[in-house]
């Protein structure tokens, strides 16, 4: 609950301010996340199913 503890710690001007900085660095957290999980998958899959003899790989 990001606005409920912007709504404990800041002052009342401050609030919207807090709770939106909170809530914008939560979603952007999530989607660095996603997109670096992604990449090591892909990353490990690809260098993983390269050595088996059905699958045809290139490295780029």
């Amino acid at each position: 609950m990001p606005g409920m503890a912007a709504h404990t710690v800041l002052r009342n001007a401050n609030v919207p301010i807090g709770a939106s900085l909170m809530f914008f660095a939560q979603w952007l957290g999530a989607a660095i996340f996603v997109s670096v999980g992604q990449n090591i998958l892909t990353t490990k899959l690809v260098g993983g199913s390269c050595g088996l003899a059905a699958l045809c790989c290139t490295r780029g």
